[in-house]
Parts: C-alpha cells; sequence; structure tokens
C-alpha cells in the first residue's frame, strides 16, 4: 500500500496522466472520510498532460491518498508527482496549451481534460445555458468508471466556459451517469423556488475491481440552490430504483403540462428495450405511468408548435436519434406516423434539448459527436489529445407539417454568426463535372447548387447524393435516405472544424461527421455539369 498526504492551500491537485500507463485505483480521504476513488493511469517518469481535481471546500485541510495492494503492485512512487496548486486555466504552467492543441475544435465544445460523452442536465435558467455532461475528468476514454457530470455554461449558447464538474461519485463502485434538470419555479420539491433539479442514474462502474456484475442503483435526484455548481442529493434516492440490479438508466424530467412533473426512463421489459414514464406532483414521490417500445438510451420527450401553426405535438427519441412525434397524455406517449433520425451522419448520438427556455422559434438542441474510430478503450481517437470527444454545435429542431407528415427539421441556432470572422469569401464554379473546394480549417461555407442531375458531395468519409428531380439524399452509399421537401437548387450549410464536418441541407435535415478534416478538401461532383457558390466564412475560437 502507498499513501501520500497534501495540504490544500490553493484549492486543486493536479494529477500527472501517462496516456498509456497502467492504471490503478486511488482513494482520496479529508479528515478519515473517502471524497473520490478514482481509477488513475499515473505517469512515473513525466506525464503526457495533466488533468486538475478541484477541491476549493477543502482549503486548509489535508488530503491523504491511498494506494490499494489489492490492485497489484504499482511501482513505488506514483504518488509522488501529484501537485497542489491553482486553477486548471491558461495562466497555469501546467497547461501551457490549453484550448489551442493541434486537435482541439475551435468552435465545438471540448472538455479541457479527460474523455466527454453524452450532453446531461440541459438547463436555460433564465439568463445562462447550462450544459453537464458525461465527463472521466482523469483520463481520455470512458472505460466504465470516474464518470462525473462535467458543467460548462454559457450566455449565449455558443461561447463556454468550464466549471468544476457538477456531479461526482461519491462510492467506488458507481458513476454519474445520464441524466437531465429541469428548474422547479415554484418550489415544489421543498427546496425554494428557482432551484435546479437533477435527475441522474447511479450506475455501476464496470470496471471496479474488474467486477462487470455490480448493479445500477437506480434513478437519483438532487437539487442545486447555487445556479447549478453543487448539487445535494434528495434524502429518499433512489426515488425510482432499477428492478433487480437492471441497469435502467437515463432519466428525462420534464414538467408535465397536465401538472406535475415527469420522468422518461430507459428500461427493459419481456419485450426488450423500451421506454417508461412516471408522474409526481412533488418531485419526491414517483409513480409508473405507462411504457412505450422500441427506445435504447437517452430518451428525451418534449412539445413543439407546428411551424405555421397548429395544435403543439410531442416528439419523443432515444440515444440513436430516431424520433417519432405523437400525443402524450396521461402519462403514456402515443406514435403517430413513422420513426425519422435527427441526422442523418454517422457519428451522433444520446443528444438532448434544453429545458427552461421559450421554444417559440424551435427546442435547442445539443449531441455527442462521436470520433469515428470510438472505442470506448482506445486512447488513439484523438492522437496524442490530452482530451476526448466533442459536441455537434446547438442547432434548434423545428416541427414541420409536409405533405408526407410531420417531420423535425434541424438547424443551427443563429447565435453561431458570432463567430463569423470578417468578410465572406465567394466563390463560383460554372459547368463543371466536378471541383473541390479548400475550406478554411475552421469555416462556415453557404453553398448554393444547381444542377440537372444528381449530385454527389464528399467531405473524407462522410457523403451523399442529391436528386435536384426528386429531392432524393441518399447518405454513405444507402446507408440512410430521406426526401426533401424543397427540390431543385440545394442550399447547403457545410460546418468544418478540426475534428468534424456538419452537412445543413434545405434547412431541414443535416449529416455529421466526426473525422479529421485537416488538408481535407469538400468534393462536388454532377456528371451533367453545375453550377455552384460559396460563401464562405471563417470563423473565430469560441476558447479565446
Amino acid at each position: 500500500m502507498q499513501t501520500r498526504s497534501i495540504k490544500i492551500e490553493k484549492g486543486w491537485l493536479h494529477l500527472p496522466i501517462g496516456r498509456d500507463a497502467d492504471r490503478y485505483y486511488v482513494k482520496f480521504e479529508a479528515q478519515g472520510k473517502q471524497i473520490g476513488e478514482f481509477y488513475l493511469g499515473l505517469a512515473a517518469d513525466g506525464p503526457d498532460f495533466w488533468c486538475g481535481m478541484e477541491l476549493e471546500k477543502y482549503i486548509g485541510q489535508t488530503i491523504t491518498m491511498t494506494m490499494d495492494a489489492c490492485d497489484g503492485n504499482p511501482p513505488e512512487g506514483l504518488l509522488e508527482g501529484i501537485v497542489e496548486g491553482g486553477a486548471m486555466d491558461e495562466d497555469n504552467p501546467l497547461y501551457p496549451d490549453l484550448y489551442r492543441e493541434e486537435l482541439r475544435p475551435q468552435y465545438h465544445f471540448s472538455s479541457r481534460r479527460g474523455w466527454l460523452n453524452d450532453p446531461n442536465g440541459l438547463v436555460f435558467d433564465g439568463k445562462r445555458y447550462h450544459m453537464y455532461y458525461q465527463h472521466n475528468p482523469y483520463g481520455i476514454t470512458h472505460g466504465g468508471v470516474n464518470i462525473h457530470w462535467g458543467h460548462a455554461v454559457s450566455p449565449d449558447g455558443i461561447h463556454w466556459k468550464e466549471y468544476p464538474d457538477g456531479i461526482r461519485p461519491w462510492v467506488s463502485s458507481c458513476h454519474i451517469a445520464s441524466g437531465s434538470c429541469i428548474i422547479d419555479y415554484e418550489g415544489k420539491a421543498g427546496y425554494g423556488k428557482g432551484a435546479i433539479i437533477a435527475a441522474f442514474t447511479h450506475l455501476a462502474s464496470g470496471n471496479y475491481r474488474s467486477d462487470d456484475k455490480l448493479p445500477s442503483e437506480g434513478q437519483f435526484l438532487a437539487y442545486s440552490v447555487d445556479e447549478g455548481v453543487s448539487f445535494t442529493l434528495f434524502p429518499e434516492c433512489p426515488l425510482i430504483p432499477a428492478r433487480d440490479g437492471m441497469d435502467w438508466r437515463d432519466p428525462r424530467i420534464f414538467h408535465d403540462p397536465e401538472g406535475g412533473f415527469g420522468i422518461a426512463v430507459y428500461e427493459t421489459d419481456e419485450n426488450g428495450n423500451c421506454v417508461a414514464f412516471y408522474h409526481s406532483d412533488d418531485l419526491h414521490r414517483w409513480t409508473l405511468t405507462g411504457r412505450g417500445d422500441e427506445l435504447y438510451e437517452c430518451p428525451d420527450l418534449f412539445r413543439l408548435t407546428p411551424e405555421g401553426g397548429g395544435a403543439p405535438k410531442w416528439v419523443l427519441y432515444g440515444a440513436d436519434g430516431m424520433y417519432r412525434v405523437g400525443e402524450f397524455s396521461d402519462g403514456v406517449f402515443a406514435q403517430e406516423g413513422e420513426r425519422f433520425p435527427l441526422d442523418y451522419g454517422t457519428c451522433t448520438y444520446a443528444g438532448q434539448t434544453w429545458s427552461g427556455r421559450d421554444d417559440t422559434c424551435g427546442r435547442m438542441h445539443i449531441s455527442w459527436l462521436r470520433d469515428d474510430k470510438l472505442s470506448w478503450q482506445d486512447t488513439t481517437c484523438y492522437p496524442d489529445m490530452p482530451f476526448s470527444q466533442q459536441m455537434t454545435v446547438p442547432c434548434l429542431l423545428k416541427l414541420v407539417n409536409t405533405l408526407q407528415g410531420y417531420r423535425v427539421a434541424r438547424t443551427p441556432i443563429p447565435a453561431l454568426d458570432l463567430l463569423h470572422e470578417g468578410e465572406p469569401t465567394i466563390h463560383k464554379v460554372t459547368q463543371t463535372t466536378g471541383t473541390a473546394l479548400s475550406l478554411p480549417l475552421q469555416s462556415d461555407t453557404r453553398l448554393t447548387i444547381i444542377s440537372d442531375g444528381p449530385l454527389k458531395i464528399c467531405a473524407d468519409k462522410g457523403s451523399f447524393v442529391y436528386d435536384p428531380a426528386t429531392g432524393r439524399v441518399i447518405f454513405d452509399g444507402g446507408r440512410r435516405e430521406f426526401t426533401l421537401t424543397k427540390k431543385g437548387a440545394l442550399e447547403l450549410r457545410v460546418l468544418w472544424d478540426t475534428m468534424s464536418c456538419e452537412f445543413f441541407l434545405q434547412e431541414e435535415i443535416s449529416a455529421s461527421y466526426g473525422q479529421d478534416m485537416r488538408g481535407k478538401k469538400l468534393e462536388i461532383n454532377c456528371e451533367t455539369g453545375f453550377s455552384a457558390e460559396a460563401e464562405v466564412y471563417g470563423m473565430k475560437s469560441i476558447w479565446h
């Protein structure tokens, strides 16, 4: 067993991490009480990068760190590299290239350190947008351990400031899995008007002591009275237990227009994956009201009024982004029509919408934009980087009533235009069978393409074919297809960042790809010839 104690004077511990170092459990205690136990790849011979652990409330106290002998025989001296110091920011000499790393997305959110996946707890408090997210702050893989709720705040949905993690694991065997937030405007839970209420799954950490059969503890609720900085558990947790240790998870909490509150939870039953709905009047006592079929992970449920008017409809979807439109009444969702993807690319997952904002102009949405080489344990997704994964740009979801039924349109939020740098560059191409545009690595391009025959658009591995006569779009060689309402000339918006390309077609649908765009070109091909005009804006970084 290895032990070391450090007095906290400036509010942070800084951990030297080796990208491929062997990992061991390290327990952190203050005044004899465990405050965390994390699976760390500490670097014995100098770190590949540093990660920070915020401990400001422990200033003046001594933190004791212990490496348990039951993890094998870790090399001597691993704890000696941990140092105490100031905040993890650009002024700290341990982080000289923060937000300027070679593969850092410059206008897509990524965490300053560690792994990122599902967006969680998206809520607008009347002044600021809060984004919590699945976060391993001490490593560049998920691995089923260390998962916190990271926390970032924005005044406009575009420029983000990263805060210390909002919800942290408090026991060794479980982590803080996905969930959601609302504002308790009337103080129904008893914690004051305007408290932020978080719902999440306390989920077994599959790699804890090499035991992958630890059960989920169910759905937990917590409240914040300090503007979302920290949370306190409801005393009755879990409020919605998981039956027989099932890994039911990802509660989506919402205000029910019929009164009270609802929660949608990914569950399983005798027919397989499903979504279950619960109701409460006070946020403490929950009753099962119904189940729906064929939904896997991270449900989201919200109302939209159709463009042009009409009665509001409900939209329900899961982590794969397959949405369905219908009615939600008496705690039961009834689907109307078919299911369609929110995004037609290959790399979005576990999207969520913001609660608490005015949805008159659309429901604000963001999704995890996965690397196309994604592996939960592979450290090569973002080669040599101290972080991994990113989010899409925030978008607005609007409900459109077409001749084929209701469809959800997805377009970037207008605030993205705040990042345009100077006047656009104009490119014109006339009557050629093919061309390749070199776009700035961080750019926003608006294209109008006119052709008599089908067009093929490629950006590295992401591609689609558009037929102007029918409006039909076929993505990635036939993987998915959709018929656009607007036919003829293609109005295409292309968001090009360091590790992603996002297409938006006719202000109706999107296709997102998580791939290294350095040195890549946008290719346009048509056998019958075409004309195109491109308006290209350079994009400012959201970090500086």
